[in-house]
């Protein structure tokens, strides 16, 4: 027992072990020593001591290691540990990077969509100024006083276009940056709704469409910034008269809970499927349908909506059935 033990510390194996010493030929086959434990039908390895003797004699050495598959583990357990370590490591940097390849994909897409956009919605407005000057040198119309107002109208119009586009950049970077400042003042936001409908009056008798507000109450006051709100309505009644079918029905409504007010803006356009109505939040982001360009805009207004409503403290939610419907919340004071 000793002897082996000594041997196989040589050769850096310290684990247990049982042994049989046996002798073997065709007359004889007598076990000549034993371990306690040793069990003949288990695993064993088998060597024979007279293998390097003359004359042989047959004596062959049985060994079983009850604990092998502890004893390998236990060898290889910190290897493991650090294969497994260095697979995860590659696991999650893989993982990492195919996201970090599809998020810029996405970005790459969206900035060429926005682009494609914005390149358009200016070079219109821009080709209508061009035009709109070219006639107003034009001496007939220099002494066609209406003519001369139509077109005079026309570019300011198509001015105030650019400016809005340029306006809407800007008021979302700021947004971004976090440096947007909110002027709040007491407000009636009755008025800054009528305010809203009164802009938009030639755009409603253009497409023969119906505007439907008959509040309550004369006013409701709250703390807002007058300026931005009135953006917010601007927006959404903008996009309600953009996306709608052939004859438009808008319906606003806005009513008191215990602690905020809801203003609603119901449409009966086109609507907006249920899986996308997180994604109509997000900046640059426009429903496919159709072909965008049909469709004024960057994909900018309803991001800027949401983030104006959240500085104000109020949440903004959409239902889309036969149309859409967004419904601002915001607190009393």
């Amino acid at each position: 027992n000793s002897l082996i033990k000594k041997e196989l510390a040589t050769k850096g194996l310290f684990v247990p072990f049982e042994f049989l010493l046996k002798k073997e030929d065709k007359q004889t086959d007598k076990v000549l020593a034993k371990s306690k434990n040793y069990i003949p039908t288990h695993k064993f390895y088998k060597t024979d001591l007279s293998n390097d003797k003359i004359f042989s004699n047959h004596n062959y050495l049985y060994l079983q290691f009850p604990d092998e598959a502890g004893y390998v583990f236990s060898a290889m357990k910190n290897m493991l540990i650090l294969t497994a370590l260095f697979s995860l490591v590659i696991i999650v940097v893989f993982y990492i990077t195919i996201q970090s390849v599809l998020r810029q994909k996405k970005l790459n897409e969206v900035k060429n969509d926005f682009i494609n956009n914005m390149t358009h919605e200016l070079k219109t407005p821009i080709a209508t100024i061009s035009l709109a000057i070219d006639a107003l040198n034009n001496p007939q119309v220099k002494h066609d006083e209406e003519r001369f107002s139509k077109y005079t109208s026309i570019l300011k119009e198509e001015n105030q276009k650019l400016n809005n586009h340029v306006e809407d950049v800007l008021q979302l970077a700021l947004l971004e940056k976090g440096e947007l400042q909110l002027h709040r003042q007491k407000i009636n936001v009755i008025e800054v709704i009528k305010t809203s409908i009164n802009t938009h009056k030639l755009q409603i008798a253009k497409q023969n469409a119906q505007l439907i507000f008959v509040p309550q109450e004369s006013q409701i006051m709250i703390m807002a910034d007058e300026f931005h709100l009135l953006a917010v309505f601007n927006n959404l009644i903008d996009n309600a008269l953009k996306y709608s079918n052939q004859y438009c029905v808008i319906e606003l409504s806005i009513y008191q809970t215990t602690d905020n007010i809801a203003i609603s803006i119901k449409d009966n356009g086109i609507g907006i499927s249920p899986d996308l109505h997180k994604k109509v939040f997000e900046k640059f982001y426009r429903v496919q349908s159709g072909n965008l360009h049909d469709v004024k805009g960057f994909g900018l207004g309803l991001s800027y909506v949401k983030s104006i409503i959240e500085q104000h403290g109020g949440s903004i939610e959409l239902r889309s059935n036969n149309g859409s419907e967004f419904i601002i919340k915001l607190p009393m004071t």
